[in-house]
């Protein structure tokens, strides 16, 4: 047969034709498959290019050049389907390297002519390291010759270049040993693992991974931790995970993603004991953003009482450092103490937990406002002298003064991790409501407003209405005693005469009226003596504002168990 009848073409001297008629028909004879076609076809490619040559030396010299690498070409092909046929050095990176250096002896020729042999025996190989893959891919250059191909062709080779560029899911050196069905199908089901993860949902995770299998596992340290955090986030606890991730936290305690790995394995296995400590210190040491709730979680279910100081405690909001000098300006409402949007879901979520009556009733006032049962508690008797004192601090960062609020912060913390974890934050915050009590140019304008030595000072008229003006009843709220005439320039300003039962400021009419009978309010004073006058002082404006209420919820006893300030005008009660 011609060589032009099998190359398919008329004859001709254009060797770049000749090129690419023996290119497109080069995937029909493969070496391996049909080694006699491919060696006819070569032959009728080397004869037409000898032909083309006007010089007969040429000619030769050409022809001998053409044998040499029919001899190396095949080879080259055959030592890559040996590669791939060998167990020992199909995912080996040094096994790949060394044969893709191999392809630098071969001429450009002969790399041409084995360039798409190589690739589509590559494509068809079956489970592939894609790090070796991308070896063999880089050299030839086969995303740079796309343009030159079909585009069919164009399309399948550059999906499987894409596809090559994904890491493999461990390192792959680690299965030279392996039998070859070990080799893939590990492989296959790493992948198969990883695509699920990231492209379902969860729960079809948790199933194909609960489904038996024996396959082994390379000793990755990399892919054993991916695991465990792939194992863990759909929910999949077990005893093998556990001991992993304990191991791997003692070799590195100072690590935050084993301590979480080993947290949330405790927890799924139901060791409550074990896994609260480690969330704590994931809270305490790393604002973790799952230990939040996970803490919650573990405190309704252990501790119920605690979890409102709890909510109360991670009621953190960003700390204004500094105020700009208008005191009109909008950013003035940002600064004062609020509730993060998180805090008033989660008030809402624990008002359906059956709490006791101190936590219950704390919780009735973050939501609803009713302040009254709340105070009956805090004045009243109480089993944990320490809950009642914890929760005496919560109710003071919204209605304490300075002296409550300093009290807050020099409390020292406590050893049971609980209680530590609330005041720590129950401290963060009294800090916080002090620097705005003295620095807050709002909370400012206000004390000089109330302590004016002048006639009739003014309120400034930034303050007379909108946000800022609720700003200043949230400072009025806080207990704290006024002169007679502070009382009567807070009158004017925020119309206490209209005020009605469940004001914001109802309190400080009655004090008002109090003030007008010529019985005022004692200081402070110092140490125990500044809980004492709150306490003194709530029981007062409580009895005269609510009091057929205020006396169904107090016991018999609490009056009496009172401290006797003869200063302060409810002693004028208790021989009553």
């Amino acid at each position: 047969m011609s060589c032009w009848i099998r190359l398919g073409i008329e004859p001709t001297t254009d060797e770049t034709l000749i090129r690419s008629a023996y290119r497109a028909r080069l995937p029909a004879h493969h070496p391996e498959t049909d080694p006699e076609g491919f060696q006819a076809l070569r032959m009728a490619y080397e004869s037409a290019l000898r032909l083309a040559r006007e010089e007969e030396e040429e000619a030769g010299d050409e022809i001998d050049a053409a044998q040499a690498n029919v001899v190396r070409a095949p080879q080259a092909f055959l030592d890559f389907c040996a590669l791939l046929d060998d167990p020992a050095r199909r995912f080996n990176h040094t096994a790949w390297q060394a044969f893709v250096r191999t392809l630098d002896e071969l001429s450009l020729e002969v790399l041409d002519d084995l360039n798409w042999g190589l690739y589509h025996r590559l494509s068809g190989a079956g489970p592939l390291s894609y790090r070796c893959a991308n070896l063999l891919a880089q050299r030839m250059a086969w995303d740079q010759q796309l343009l030159d191909l079909a585009f069919d062709d164009a399309q399948a080779v550059e999906g499987f270049l894409q596809r090559i560029k994904t890491p493999d899911p461990f390192d792959t050196d680690l299965m030279s040993a392996w039998s070859e069905p070990a080799q893939t199908e590990s492989l296959w089901y790493a992948r198969s693992l990883d695509f699920i993860f990231t492209q379902r949902p969860l729960h079809e995770f948790a199933e194909f991974a609960s489904r038996h299998t024996c396959l082994p596992l390379p000793n990755d340290a990399a892919y054993l931790k991916r695991l465990l955090v792939q194992f863990t986030q759909a929910g999949m606890g077990a005893p093998t995970f556990l001991q992993c991730c304990a191991e791997q936290h003692d070799a590195a305690p100072d690590n935050v993603d084993w301590l979480y790995l080993l947290a949330c394995q405790y927890s799924l296995l139901g060791h409550d004991d074990q896994a609260f400590p480690c969330w704590i210190r994931l809270w305490s040491e790393h604002r973790h953003p799952a230990a939040e709730s996970r803490l919650l979680e573990l405190c309704a279910k252990r501790q119920p009482t605690f979890l409102p100081l709890l909510i109360q405690a991670f009621d953190r909001l960003e700390d204004c450092a500094v105020w700009p000098d208008e005191l009109g300006a909008e950013c003035q409402v940002y600064g004062s103490p609020s509730q993060r949007p998180e805090t008033l879901t989660r008030w809402l979520g624990v008002g359906r937990l059956k709490l006791d009556a101190l936590a219950q009733s704390f919780v009735d006032w973050r939501m609803a406002g009713d302040e009254l049962p709340l105070l009956a508690q805090l004045i009243g008797e109480n089993h944990d002298s320490r809950l009642l004192r914890l929760y005496r601090h919560a109710w003071a960062l919204h209605r304490g003064d300075s002296a409550l609020l300093q009290q807050i912060v020099d409390e020292p913390l406590p050893v049971d991790a609980l209680e530590c974890l609330v005041l720590s934050g129950l401290k963060y915050q009294a800090r916080q409501h002090l620097h705005w009590l003295a620095k807050a140019p709002v909370a400012q304008a206000m004390s000089a407003f109330t302590d004016s030595q002048t006639l009739s000072p003014q309120l400034p008229p930034a303050l007379s209405e909108g946000a800022l003006h609720k700003v200043c009843r949230l400072w009025l709220q806080r207990l704290r005693p006024y002169s007679d005439t502070a009382l009567a320039r807070i009158a004017d300003a925020f119309e206490l005469s209209a005020v009605k039962d469940g004001n914001d400021l109802s309190q400080l009419d009655v004090m008002l009226q109090l003030s007008r009978r010529a019985t005022g309010l004692p200081p402070i004073g110092l140490g125990t003596a500044i809980w004492d006058w709150h306490a003194q002082t709530v029981f007062l404006l409580a009895l005269l504002e609510q009091p057929e209420r205020w006396l169904q919820l107090i016991d018999a006893q609490c009056l009496e168990r009172l401290p006797f300030n003869p200063a302060h005008p409810l002693s004028r009660l208790q021989p009553l």
